[in-house]
């Protein structure tokens, strides 16, 4: 049973769940135990300092879009966390794909959900390392729902809404949502190569040249792989190789 709690406003749920964890926590020796069971879900009808990646911040309009954190306890080795990015996205995707449109729905490294040219929706994960394992993680997710205006700062943000032309119950494509998470993460990382297939096949823009910003200098290559640090992988077509981290290299949209 899926445990959810619903806040009509708060600064982050990511911040809210992370300030519960910290309440929550039991430590013995060296061992960390927290009394919050796995997928247990804060929503908020509203954030008043929703987070991206980063310095980035998230915009959504009251009651109308998915605004959520979970908590998951992976228990793997910190050098395999982009597992964890790569099972949640998916999740994400599968949702998508069954809920609003069964095609043109990718994702764009590191963490946004893309359908065609335009971004649908976000992830901000958040692990929680000790003596080199992942203790837990809080997964961020904001997906554009029901609003249609968006701030003209926002460049190019699209709605399942806007896609399909009709309005949904975000209750009920929270629960979607968060059984379809909880399928990819628990038979994804039971099978890595099938899990990075899938990941790679859902890439945008993947195995094909396109124009990048990389260090600020304009190139032309061809995303061709993750790698084991979720570093994108790409080659310029003068055969370079390069190995980009986040805020090193942007996408020509």
């Amino acid at each position: 049973m899926l445990l959810i709690t619903t806040l009509d406003k708060t600064e982050s749920t990511n911040v809210y769940l992370q300030n519960l964890v910290q309440k929550k926590k039991k430590r013995d020796d060296n061992t960390l135990t927290i009394d919050i069971p796995e997928f247990y879900t804060v929503c908020a009808n509203f954030q008043t300092n929703g987070r991206g990646q980063k310095e980035n911040v998230w915009h959504a309009d009251p009651e109308k879009n998915i605004l959520l954190s979970t908590i998951i306890y992976p228990n793997i080795d910190a050098e395999q966390q982009f597992n964890v990015n790569m099972a949640i996205t998916l999740g994400i995707l599968d949702f998508c794909k069954k809920t609003i449109s069964h095609k043109g729905f990718s994702i764009k490294w590191p963490n946004d959900i893309y359908y065609h040219d335009k971004k649908l929706g976000g992830i901000l994960i958040e692990h929680s390392i000790m003596t080199n394992k992942i203790v837990y993680s809080i997964v961020g997710i904001g997906l554009n729902i029901n609003q249609l205006d968006f701030p003209d700062y926002i460049p190019n943000p699209i709605s399942a809404s806007q896609i399909c032309g009709i309005s949904f119950q975000i209750e009920q494509c929270i629960r979607n949502l968060l059984s379809d998470i909880i399928n990819r993460y628990t038979h994804g990382l039971k099978n890595q190569e099938k899990l990075k297939k899938e990941y790679l096949d859902s890439l945008y823009r993947f195995n094909k040249v396109n124009q990048f910003i990389y260090n600020q200098v304009p190139i032309f290559a061809k995303i061709t792989d993750v790698n084991a640090y979720g570093m994108l992988c790409l080659t310029t077509n003068e055969g370079t190789k390069i190995e980009c981290g986040f805020k090193e290299i942007s996408y020509i949209i």
